[in-house]
């Protein structure tokens, strides 16, 4: 929420008329993807190789609809399931050092931890757990890409 929340400037230039004043901006996203990738950046207010290991909440379901603004989009188009995990496991808190795992989720709704060649099952709370670096999730209605005009 803190990416599209409206922010008040007042030394606003307009680029039309060069006219000064007050205005407020919001960013927002037009058109949904069919996969969000959301980041999570573990190097925020850290040394340069340092990392932060606070956990972050995250559901199996997202509602991406409050910050779209696509006034054609089909009905429930803004709702997205997780279906993927990745974690960076460090040595020493170092963002520099460590090993990449992956939790995915099959067609079942069942959880798989992915480390090299082991593949195993685990709860939806095992992955709640870990301290995620990226979420992989897809959208429920998918939409063709827009023709561009010639």
């Amino acid at each position: 929420r803190e990416y599209t929340k409206r922010e008040h400037l007042d030394d606003y230039k307009c680029e039309k008329c060069s006219g000064l004043g007050c205005c407020q901006r919001r960013a927002s996203v037009v058109r949904p993807p069919n996969v969000l990738v959301v980041d999570i950046d573990r190097r925020q207010d850290a040394s340069s190789h340092g990392k932060i290991n606070r956990r972050v909440k995250f559901g199996q379901r997202l509602d991406f609809s409050p910050f779209c603004t696509d006034v054609d989009a089909p009905p429930g188009s803004g709702g997205y399931s997780l279906y993927g995990v990745v974690v960076h496991k460090d040595f020493g808190h170092s963002t520099t050092y460590g090993h990449y795992i992956a939790y995915v989720k099959n067609a079942a709704n069942r959880w798989y931890l992915c480390d090299d060649c082991d593949i195993q099952e685990v709860s939806w709370s095992r992955v709640q757990e870990d301290h995620a670096y990226i979420l992989m999730y897809a959208a429920d209605v998918v939409r063709p890409p827009e023709m561009l005009p010639k």
